[in-house]
Order: structure tokens, then sequence, then C-alpha cells
């Protein structure tokens, strides 16, 4: 049993951890009440440990169906929740996702799609945008292109993104009409699951 104290309405900046240095440990809960654990392992690469391994590229073969996984200690749980966390087969590309888990920050986490407009529920809908992709440099030490396999495959950039280094923003939801900071759980493109960066 998890009490979480919510800090929606807030619009402050707050105490932001290091997206690519925080812990391995879960960081919410979902609706479902299942975890959410960091994309991080906690593993590093045995020639430098800058590079740390990723949950979500590391367990692409073993997550179930409805994305989740379960640790090396035994704990259920999902390093990106899906459309499955809350009951259903897919995301809706016309309306507000719902909230799929509760960070232990207090903040809701959303699925991926929301208001276009982050004050104005009137706004269309569409896929909320991360900020992070693949770097393009070949990595130091290691070696190699970029493929998200560690954390630090990713780099930030706020151009075209609807979302903060956090994955999240400030905006307005169908739960919160005076607007509240929270996460997304973003998709890319291909509806591929990428990495959800979250906060102290």
């Amino acid at each position: 049993m998890y009490t979480i104290t919510t800090n929606t309405g807030d619009n402050t900046a707050g105490d932001f951890a290091n997206a690519t240095t925080t812990s391995s440990t879960a960081v919410g809960v979902a609706v479902n009440g299942a975890l959410i654990f960091n994309a991080s392992t906690g593993n590093t690469h045995t020639l430098s440990n800058s590079f740390t391994y990723s949950h979500l590229f590391r367990n692409d073969v073993s997550r179930d169906s409805a994305g989740g996984f379960v640790k090396s200690d035994n704990i259920y749980g999902y390093a990106q929740p899906g459309p499955q966390t809350v009951g259903l087969t897919e995301w809706a590309t016309d309306s507000h996702s719902p909230i799929v888990g509760w960070a232990f920050d207090g903040y809701p986490i959303y699925g991926p799609y929301g208001y276009t407009d982050r004050l104005n529920s009137s706004s269309d809908i569409k896929r909320l945008v991360s900020g992070y992709s693949l770097k393009t440099a070949t990595r130091t030490t290691i070696g190699g292109i970029p493929t998200g396999e560690f954390l630090e495959d990713y780099e930030y950039s706020s151009t075209g993104a609807d979302l903060d280094e956090f994955n999240g923003r400030f905006g307005i939801t169908p739960e919160y009409p005076s607007g509240t900071y929270y996460y997304v759980a973003t998709i890319d493109l291909s509806l591929i699951h990428i990495s959800e960066h979250t906060r102290r």
C-alpha cells in the first residue's frame, strides 16, 4: 500500500532529478497497483560506468502483452505504462489520455495523447512529443552508434517538443480543469515506447 501526497495544481520547477542519472528504483505506481520503474536498470557497461542499460531496450522481448515485466527481485511493473494499464487495448487518438499512474512526487502520469494547446481543453488532440531523441555521434569509451540500449544514448532538445526534460508539462486535463503539472508516458511515431523520465 502506498500513500502519495498529491501536488496537483503546482506549476513550479521543483527539485528535479537528472533524467539520465536517476536510480533503478520504482518512481510511481500504476492505477492497477503495479509499480512504475525508472527506465534505468541500474546496470552499467563493463567498460564504462558512464553508460547505463535501459529497461525499455533490454526487456523488449521479456515484456508481456501489457508492457510489464518482472525485475530480478521478482517485482512486477512497467518502465512504460501502456493502454492495458487502464483496461484499454490501444490508446484513443481523439480524446485526452487517462491517468495511468501516480509518480511518488505526487504528480499524475497520463497516457500519450493530450491537448495541442496545453491551456485550452477545446484544442485538438495530439500525440504529445517527447524532446528526447537518439544522439547521432558515436559513443565515447565503448564506441558504437547510439541505439537506445543505454540511457545516455538519448539527448534532450525542447525544439518541437511538447514536454520538458522530465517528460512533463503544466496544463489542463479532464481531471484538472484549472491545470496541473503532469508526466506523460510517451510513444514515438511508430508507437514504440520511448523512455519516460520522472523527477523526485
